[in-house]
């Protein structure tokens, strides 16, 4: 999305375009859509402008033996052949006590 949004915009069946800063808000921007009854809502920030490690989601797990939680964000290389920098946006790393906390959550549920 943060590198193709003209030619997702062409397409009619699609209602929300949403960012990678943005989409941890998507049920707040289909509930707007809905309200609206617009054809279409676009919101996407410019992704090498974000600073923060947006904090959403919980681990999840592989094969259900292994979990996986998601500690950083983005890249700045810019290798010549990588869209990541430009699909993801600058490095950004989350708050350790969040890390911890989200950890501590979830031994709470499985335990």
């Amino acid at each position: 999305m943060q590198v193709a949004k003209e030619e997702l915009e062409k397409i009619d069946s699609i209602d929300v375009i949403l960012g990678n800063e943005e989409k941890k808000d998507i049920v707040k921007y289909c509930d707007e859509l809905l309200k609206e009854k617009a054809n279409q809502r676009e919101e996407i920030k410019d992704i090498s402008e974000i600073k923060n490690f947006a904090e959403f989601g919980e681990i999840t797990y592989t094969e259900k033996t292994r979990a996986v939680i998601k500690v950083q964000d983005g890249c700045d290389r810019f290798c010549s052949y990588c869209i990541i920098p430009f699909a993801r946006g600058r490095v950004r790393s989350r708050n350790p006590e969040n890390v911890v906390a989200e950890i501590e959550r979830n031994c709470k549920k499985r335990n």
